[in-house]
């Protein structure tokens, strides 16, 4: 038996929001939300729904979800105290999207001498 636990996540991605208010109105009958939930649900951020549940209630309430036309997806639950991160493969690639470095760049200190504001610096 698999002992990992999984979690469903639920994004909010309808175009129509008459869909999008049904698929409010499924998950306040299923899940019994208020509606401060059902916003958060509507948002069109990421939400888990469901922690710490096995493989197969997980795929069962991907299956139902899917069939009404949500987006949900199933992940393995991290460790305990660690947050999970989609993007951490994202983050860890180069900020500069040239991948190479550009040599007429402005560098922080360009100034040979001190200018005309010489006062300043005494």
């Amino acid at each position: 038996m698999d002992n990992k636990f999984y979690e469903v996540v639920y994004v909010d991605k309808f175009v129509c929001r008459s869909e999008s208010d049904d698929m409010a109105q499924w998950f306040r009958r299923h899940f019994g939300l208020d509606q401060r939930h059902l916003e958060m649900l509507g948002s069109g951020n990421p939400v888990i729904l469901k922690k710490n549940i096995l493989i197969d209630t997980a795929e069962r309430l991907q299956r139902k979800i899917q069939a009404l036309g949500g987006v949900c997806w199933i992940q393995q639950t991290p460790p305990a105290g660690e947050p999970h991160e989609r993007r951490r493969m994202q983050r860890r690639r180069c900020a500069e999207r040239r991948q190479t470095w550009r040599l007429d760049t402005m560098v922080a200190d360009r100034r040979v001498n001190l200018g005309r504001r010489s006062s300043d610096w005494f």
